[in-house]
């Protein structure tokens, strides 16, 4: 059985490189708590994954991330005592089925509600037609 991305805003594990990470060479990352903004199937059938990070730091401008309020921190099995944000300055970008970093069966902590999901995709896709964000491309 082929394995499918997890829908947009689910709240899971994996080991997220930041940009200034990958600008040091890095290529592993510590487990983080990350959210699905979106997947893409290419023409030759290959999903692609757009991962976010979620972080309880601000990012340095206003438009660099989003606060998660307290009901969506719940839904998505997040602390609801900690602050909590999806960055948008930049994302992982993966590739399902040949990834040696996105496991598909790794633990779902939750999901953001369908309201606040479609404002993340939202957001993140103004940035990247923008060019207001940096991938970094963990695909083989």
């Amino acid at each position: 059985m082929k394995k499918r991305a997890p829908p947009s805003g689910t709240v899971f594990s994996y080991p997220y490189l930041w940009a200034y990470q990958e600008k040091r060479g890095l290529k592993h990352a510590k487990d983080r708590i990350c959210c699905m903004a979106f997947s893409s199937v290419k023409p030759d059938g290959t999903e692609v994954l757009v991962i976010l990070a979620i972080s309880d730091q601000e990012a340095v401008t206003r438009e660099g991330a989003i606060e998660i309020s307290l009901m969506e921190k719940v839904n998505a099995g997040l602390d609801p005592s900690r602050p909590a944000f999806v960055h948008l300055t930049e994302f992982n970008l993966d590739h399902l089925g040949k990834s040696w970093f996105f496991n598909a069966n790794a633990k779902i902590l939750g999901r953001f509600g369908k309201a606040f999901s479609e404002h993340i995709v939202a957001r993140i896709a103004v940035a990247m037609k923008n060019k207001l964000t940096q991938k970094i491309d963990r695909r083989l």
